[in-house]
């Protein structure tokens, strides 16, 4: 028997939770329909800022190897913990008090409950589609693979041996360049900027004018075998506890590098320790790559000798201590851990280009590459009257494509980017800018709906669908929204830009667009993830697609030009320009957006565009008179409850057609519908059913249609999402069914 570890809260009924994906989860759980795991309780809580947390526990039962990389029981007991504001995931923790240290665990004050990293996903994207029943599956997936030890890929960077504060240094590039024989090197430490909520700090080698003055301490630890990101030490005492297994015991090396400092001009000086951490793989007997930290502590070296017991304080200064005072252990010395970043040398960084404007009030959100230099070109010939929305800060990786050069790195992209339009065009005004991320603006909320309220285009360049959908749905004012990103291997640029009157908004446009690079050969490759990606930190989020900057520059010069003859028109376009690295080809995909029909059911809203409508319609035509079918494929944005149609499989060969009775098969289906999803990378999926009325017959349900419509609404529901059949009929229209079937009849929409 286990002594679980119990969440805080009291104990509720599953009925008394009031956080929808709480409740959600506990009322799945309760039903039974999941296999494999089973609601343990459902506990409420208040934080001390009395915000509300509900915590739903539950077993779940694990699929094992015979030999297991790492100890995890056939039932693993969990609890998953909800926040009211709902900004971030949900977090999964092990109750289990002896569950094992490994790979892809999140960070904690304490050790134990050990919390579990789910997702690489930013929240935004994994919360459009969150589903308890996919929840459950990604927590039971994490728990076998690490009984595998297959969690952490083979092609997936090493993990990082501690979890950075946030923090971090920008060092100079030839910094080890700079390092003396004994490891040691002076530096002068200064904020990025003045900005109370600076998290970004510049160092300079040298003694120099600017900055606090430091000593660093350069030390190699012994290889380690990469695995779980541990705490990270607060004080001298526990980074020696850290450091000894490694082979470095540093409180005995500071009292002999201490001493060589204790010279006049040296000991007012404050200490900085970096280390590196060669890593190995398990299994493997090499290094692999090496794990950089930086410890800073704002004590002098005097107050540093005198915290580990080398010295102590007189009334003539320092002296050496007659006897070890047992508490000058280092524990009175605390450390600020950084991450440390290399600043770009001239080879890596690549040359900055720009953006063109028009005379109006504009707001761009995004200014990462594309953006950056999209905006300069603009901006530059006069288009536009910019506010440019990012909440990102510049960091060296950021330099190699962006606009702005590394004189900015710690900046705010908001306020960098700003700047660097406004010197184009001094006399005509300031640009304006919003540091905000658009999805949580917090205090800037007011500011960011006043600009995008008055503004007469926004121009999405976040290659984000959680902000695309935020700006097509939820983003005031009735200015034409135009967005604009690039493919992920960076070859492939898309402009999807909304009709004057907006009838044809982002989201519509997107499912279109995906449709689109199904139906073209050459874009079947379109979405797939480039051969390599750059880690540019520790985190498994800090990742960037290595993209040459030649390829930004050139469609951010063809995006340019596009949003500038876009506005001219006041059509909806979807525009995809394919380009081939080798021989440097561009081509133009036009596709012609197709009109939409919304319709509303409950808290469901079911989107069909004409295009499908007749592609079904003329499916049926073909078989008449006998009666056929396919299967419905489109996208769920869970959050507003939409469903969009966007495709459909004709009837599989093996199906039966008759005049009066129609039963789909299954021949070569599921390899379809997995065909259209990686096409899409996993936008496109089943959504549904459709069949065919013959002449004369309308589109209301037959019994059978009712009881296939049942089966299917009680599948679908186990998943958390609606039912949905069509029925096609003489007209040619086409009856929608969301949610429930009656007898009375759908939407019925024509052509």
């Amino acid at each position: 028997m286990t002594d679980f570890l119990q969440p805080a809260g009291i104990v509720v009924l599953p009925s008394a939770l009031t956080l929808p994906r709480s409740l959600a989860l506990a009322g799945t759980l309760g039903l039974g329909r999941l296999p494999f795991v089973k609601l343990i309780d459902c506990l409420q809580h208040h934080t001390e800022g009395d915000e509300l947390e509900e915590t739903v526990v539950f077993e779940v039962e694990v699929e094992r190897p015979q030999r297991r990389a790492h100890d995890i029981h056939h039932t693993e007991r969990l609890a998953a913990t909800f926040k009211a504001d709902d900004d971030w995931y949900p977090e999964v923790v092990s109750l289990r008090p002896d569950f094992p240290r490994v790979p892809h665990i999140n960070l904690r004050a304490d050790e134990f409950p050990r919390s579990l990293c789910l997702y690489e996903e930013a929240w935004s994207q994994v919360s459009l589609r969150w589903t308890p029943a996919a929840f459950i599956d990604r927590i039971r997936s994490w728990l076998t693979e690490t009984a595998k030890g297959t969690l952490h890929q083979e092609d997936q960077p090493l993990e990082p041996l501690l979890f950075g504060s946030g923090y971090k240094i920008v060092l100079p590039a030839g910094f080890y360049d700079d390092v003396s024989a004994d490891g040691s090197q002076e530096l002068r430490i200064a904020p990025a900027h003045s900005g109370k909520d600076c998290r970004v700090f510049i160092a300079e080698a040298g003694a120099g004018d600017g900055g606090m003055p430091f000593l660093a301490l350069s030390l190699v630890a012994q290889p380690q075998m990469h695995g779980a990101i541990r705490h990270a030490p607060r004080d001298l005492r526990q980074l020696d506890e850290f450091l000894s297994p490694a082979g470095i015991p540093l409180i005995e090396v500071l009292h002999a590098k201490l001493a060589d400092w204790n010279q006049k001009d040296m000991l007012d000086k404050n200490v900085l320790l970096i280390i590196a951490f060669p890593l190995m793989r398990a299994g493997q007997a090499f290094v692999e790559s090496t794990d950089l930290w930086m410890f800073l502590t704002t004590k002098s070296v005097a107050e540093v000798g005198v915290g580990i017991g080398l010295w102590e304080k007189t009334s003539h200064g320092l002296g050496t201590p007659l006897s070890k005072d047992p508490g000058a252990d280092g524990s009175s010395i605390p450390l600020d851990i950084l991450s440390p970043h290399f600043d770009l040398s001239r080879a890596r960084a690549a040359a900055s280009s720009g953006v063109v404007a028009e005379d109006r009030e504009m707001v761009a959100v995004g200014a990462g590459a594309l953006g950056s230099q999209t905006l300069r070109l603009l901006a530059q010939s006069g288009f536009g009257r910019w506010c440019v929305v990012d909440e990102d800060v510049l960091l060296p990786h950021n330099v190699a494509r962006h606009s702005l050069d590394s004189g900015v790195v710690g900046f705010p992209k908001a306020v960098a980017v700003a700047a660097q339009l406004r010197r184009f065009y001094a006399v005509e005004g300031p640009i304006s800018f919003v540091e905000a991320d658009v999805l949580r603006p917090s205090t800037k909320k007011d500011e960011l709906e006043k600009r995008l309220g008055a503004a007469s285009l926004i121009l999405d360049m976040a290659a984000s669908i959680p902000v695309s959908r935020y700006l097509a749905h939820d983003a005031p004012g009735g200015a034409r929204r135009v967005a604009l990103f690039l493919n992920p291997q960076g070859i492939d640029l898309v402009q999807l830009t909304e009709d004057a009157h907006r009838a044809l908004p982002l989201d519509c446009l997107e499912m279109q667009y995906y449709r689109s690079i199904c139906q073209i050969p050459e874009l079947h490759n379109h979405l797939a993830p480039p051969p390599g990606r750059l880690r540019y930190a520790r985190s498994c989020r800090d990742v960037s697609s290595s993209i040459p900057n030649s390829a930004v520059s050139m469609h951010a010069a063809i995006g340019s030009e596009a949003i500038r003859q876009a506005v001219k028109d006041e059509s909806a376009t979807i525009n995809i320009w394919h380009s081939d690295p080798q021989t440097l080809e561009v081509r133009l995909f036009n596709v012609t957006p197709s009109p939409v029909h919304r319709n509303a059911h409950g808290p469901w809203t079911l989107v069909v565009d004409a295009t499908i409508q007749r592609r079904i319609a003329e499916l049926r035509q073909s078989k008449l008179p006998s009666e056929t079918g396919g299967v419905l494929l489109g996208a769920y944005d869970l959050e507003r409850k939409i469903v969009y149609v966007v495709e459909t499989i004709p009837s599989p060969p093996d199906s039966e057609e008759w005049p009066t009775l129609y039963i789909r098969g299954k021949k070569g289906l599921a390899a379809e519908v997995e065909k259209v999803s990686a096409i899409t990378d996993g936008q496109l999926e089943y959504i549904g059913e459709w069949h065919s009325h013959p002449d004369g017959c309308p589109c209301r349900p037959s019994d059978d249609d009712i009881e296939v419509f049942n089966w299917l609404a009680a599948n679908m529901d186990d998943a958390g999402l609606p039912a949905l059949m069509a029925i096609a009929g003489q007209g040619p229209v086409v009856a929608w069914y969301l949610g429930e079937m009656v007898r009375s009849g759908g939407w019925e929409l024509g052509t």
